[in-house]
């Protein structure tokens, strides 16, 4: 991208320096808003932090939520339990 910019669209850093600082500025602003990861917050006992993250990720998908009244939790947690961890 730095050699094509400089070659054909101009001889000026600072516009050139000014894109990725913008999008620096903008991964660092978009990142507060993705949540953590839901096999972590299961595993460490935060179960309705879990499930709202789980929701968050479907509907950003698109998908239909999870019927809550349905999932056995401790189910979760026991296989959890046997990955010793490791999320």
């Amino acid at each position: 991208m730095c050699t094509l910019y400089f070659w054909q669209l101009g001889k000026d850093w600072i516009n050139f320096i000014s894109v990725g600082y913008t999008l620096c500025i903008l991964t660092l602003i978009l990142s507060c808003f993705v949540p953590e990861s839901p096999r972590a917050l299961f595993y460490l006992g935060k179960v309705e932090e879990g499930k709202k993250a789980l929701d968050f990720i479907a509907r950003v998908n698109r998908k239909p939520a999870f019927d809550w009244g349905k999932i056995d939790i401790s189910v979760v947690h026991r296989c959890l339990e046997k990955t010793e961890g490791r999320f």
